[in-house]
């Protein structure tokens, strides 16, 4: 996935919000609340961190290219770099 088709998929999403914030962090909120960051890794390839439930977690923990995230959030958050495919709109 890149910048662009992370930023044209959250943007398709009902009453999200866009910020560029911490450095160069392409921000989606909806409510004022996060619920992903894209660009936000020094890392080559573009990577996407964002919240799930419990569930999705379990189960999207186990795919290649994706792993949880290494934040203290209080809910489950998944940080990706391979996600092409694997998201439709």
């Amino acid at each position: 996935m890149t910048r662009e088709g992370y930023d044209a998929f959250c943007a398709s999403l009902p009453h999200a919000t866009h910020v560029v914030q911490w450095g160069d962090a392409s921000v989606w909120k909806i409510g004022g609340k996060v619920f992903a960051i894209g660009g936000w890794s020094d890392d080559r390839e573009f990577a996407v961190s964002f919240k799930c439930s419990e569930m999705s977690f379990a189960i999207l923990k186990d795919l290649p290219g994706v792993r949880p995230a290494s934040t203290p959030a209080r809910s489950a958050t998944m940080t990706s770099s391979n996600m092409c495919g694997k998201v439709t709109q």
